[in-house]
């Protein structure tokens, strides 16, 4: 009777869908694979009064006009900041010869569930979802040697303008995303090379979708997504983007390149950021304090003004034009 209760109270409900990230898995000195498999389940519910209040904000700061195709872009790119998530949610998934209900979902929906996976080798494998057969996700076993990129996105491989908080908004929920020049063949040549990819942003996970949409339509290399926890009750029209609350973008950044490192400790790693806002300060931090695990850092100028290179810092530090 106990396991009936248990299934009954952790499958999802008909109304409740769920999205899976891509993650990595990193090898163990047992020659297992740690994997911390990431969800998120939640509800498309329609907050019609919150959603008019938010409509009325973006109308009056972006100048939204209705009935246009930058207002129907504007409803898709918002529609996930308005789901309801889903807390304490078992959901049931399968990786490999691993098929079983994980964990619960947090407060804000999100799932992080660590498991281990024998007789692997490295590669690509997928998670997927018994509950709901359309999702699923990839997951990199990556290689305990080789090359690993740590790319930013905003300004570095998506034209954002950051610097430029009304341009940012408009760039982030009214316009198609757009690739910076001559990025997704850097990247292709790195790929070629055998480099793993792992994509760092300080915007909120409501924007995988797009982004991930957008690594594959300009045609960058798939790779694992660390992106930022926000609600938008919390946060103004400004701060959704710019400045969420919690943890500050560069902390953020610091605290996940530090864990990605701490994983892959044998692997040599290039970053790859932008001059907009904090990206030289924190990458010269990390090659600082790592320098035999970083090759090299490239800094795309989106300012009048290229950063100097940190005396301290003895990892090669290139300037890219855009």
């Amino acid at each position: 009777m106990l396991l009936t209760q248990n299934a009954i109270a952790s499958a999802l409900k008909s109304d409740e869908d769920l999205t899976l990230f891509p993650v990595y898995g990193a090898l163990q000195p047992n020659q297992s694979w740690q994997i911390n498999l990431h969800a998120w389940v939640f509800e498309k519910e329609e907050k019609h009064f919150f959603n008019q209040q938010i409509n009325k904000q973006f109308s009056k700061v972006l100048e939204l006009k209705k009935n246009t195709a930058q207002q129907q872009l504007f409803q898709q790119r918002l529609a996930p900041f308005l789901y309801d998530s889903e807390s304490s949610k078992e959901i049931k998934l399968s990786l490999g010869n691993i098929s079983k209900r994980f964990g619960k979902t947090q407060s804000n929906g999100h799932l992080y569930q660590q498991v281990w996976l024998k007789d692997q080798k490295p590669g690509t494998l997928m998670v997927k979802s018994d509950e709901r057969p359309d999702q699923q996700a990839k997951v990199f076993l990556i290689p305990e040697t080789g090359l690993s990129i740590i790319s930013d996105v905003d300004d570095t491989i998506k034209i954002s303008q950051v610097t430029d908080k009304k341009r940012l908004l408009k760039n982030t929920f009214l316009e198609p995303f757009k690739a910076a020049k001559g990025m997704a063949v850097r990247y292709q040549q790195w790929a070629k090379q055998g480099a793993a990819f792992h994509y760092l942003s300080a915007s909120p996970w409501q924007l995988y979708t797009p982004l991930a949409q957008f690594i594959k339509q300009f045609n960058f290399p798939a790779g694992t997504f660390h992106m930022r926890q926000i609600r938008i009750k919390d946060s103004s029209i400004f701060s959704l983007i710019t400045s969420p609350k919690h943890t500050s973008p560069k902390q953020y950044k610091l605290q996940q390149i530090e864990q990605i490192l701490q994983d892959f400790p044998k692997r040599t790693f290039i970053l790859v950021g932008d001059s907009g806002e904090s990206d030289p300060d924190i990458y010269t931090a990390i090659g600082i304090r790592h320098p035999t695990q970083i090759a090299h850092i490239y800094i795309r100028q989106v300012t009048p003004t290229a950063p100097t290179k940190n005396a301290k810092l003895q990892v090669p530090f290139t300037i890219l034009q855009p």
